[in-house]
């Protein structure tokens, strides 16, 4: 799933009126590029769904940070599902085990 607001440069919470500029600063060639992103966006509907799937595979990702998680089978291949959707460092502190 690609993340679609990160291509965008914006937040999941963005308004409509920054969603829509950002659509229309879209060049022909980006639009061509990522595919369904300007058919998902524009759509209420789909937007909404893909801000809920968006957040979970946020959710997936950060987990998937926690180092009780470490080391454990990753049966679904969630590394590689969650690749765009990855916390940036320093930014969700889990408190690993045995640190203050």
């Amino acid at each position: 799933m690609r993340n679609y607001y990160d291509v965008l440069d914006l937040a999941r919470s963005a308004s409509s009126k920054a969603l829509n500029d950002a659509l229309g600063g879209l060049t022909t060639e980006q639009i061509e590029e990522e595919g369904d992103l300007k058919a998902i966006m524009e759509t209420t509907e789909w937007r909404t769904h893909y801000r809920r799937a968006h957040l979970q595979y946020e959710a997936i990702a950060a987990a998937m940070n926690h180092p009780a998680l470490q080391g454990t089978l990753d049966t679904h291949l969630w590394s590689k599902r969650v690749i765009e959707f990855e916390p940036e460092q320093n930014t969700i502190d889990f408190g690993a085990p045995g640190t203050k």
